[in-house]
């Protein structure tokens, strides 16, 4: 289908035709396509030009670690090669030191006593048992009442947890620890009431004392 323009008769131009009928009256006829074509080249030239915004990039962040984790890390390497020298495999060396240090800062006890004391009660094994019934890395005594007080910051109190090496060492931490402050600081004293509960002499703080110095060579 084709659109004609108007003859010339239909116009009756006046004095002066406008551009737009001297156009029309030149005009050949045309397909709709064409004329669709040619509007939508005009609306697209006339349009303005649109811009996409660049894509903002979600900015990359590397945490570092804080001073206080470093420090962390520093002393669990630290107490992990004291425990290495002594036949604990790596894996078992590195979680263990964790502990001593995460705990020992808890109980606020210095974690190299605490692998000391470890060592002098265990030799570092998890499934040691005197023959009084202490269990584990740091021999600590189930039936204990009045250490349950720390069931909530170690777990539950019972042989079998005392078998887990993490529930021993905060157990121990702790029961160091208030021994510590229970004798002003002395930490001979602390040590001997570790080991009898009284607090009274005896060698069990050179035992740990040596312990100590064997782990450091």
């Amino acid at each position: 289908m084709s659109v004609l323009p108007f003859s010339a008769e239909a116009w009756k131009p006046g004095p002066r035709p406008s551009v737009i009928k001297r156009a029309l009256r030149r005009a050949q006829p045309v397909t709709y396509p064409m004329l669709l074509l040619g509007c939508g080249v005009m609306i697209a030239n006339a349009a303005p030009r649109f811009v996409a915004p660049p894509i903002a990039m979600a900015p990359v962040v590397v945490l570092a670690p804080t001073l206080s984790q470093r420090s962390l890390e520093l002393r669990s390497d630290t107490l992990a090669r004291m425990l290495t020298r002594k036949h604990v495999d790596s894996a078992s060396a590195s979680e263990w030191a964790r502990d001593f240090v995460i705990y020992g800062e808890q109980a606020r006890v210095n974690p190299r006593m605490l692998v000391a004391i470890a060592y002098a009660e265990s030799e570092f094994n998890p499934h040691a048992k005197s023959h009084a019934g202490a269990i584990g890395l740091m021999q600590i005594l189930p039936e204990r009442d009045s250490w349950r007080e720390y069931e909530p910051r170690c777990g539950r109190m019972t042989v079998r947890s005392l078998h887990d090496p993490e529930v021993n060492i905060c157990f121990g931490a702790h029961i160091y620890g208030e021994f510590l402050s229970r004798h002003h600081g002395d930490r001979d004293r602390a040590l001997a009431a570790y080991n009898n509960g009284t607090g009274e002499s005896s060698r069990y703080p050179g035992r740990v004392y040596n312990s100590l110095a064997s782990l450091r060579e």
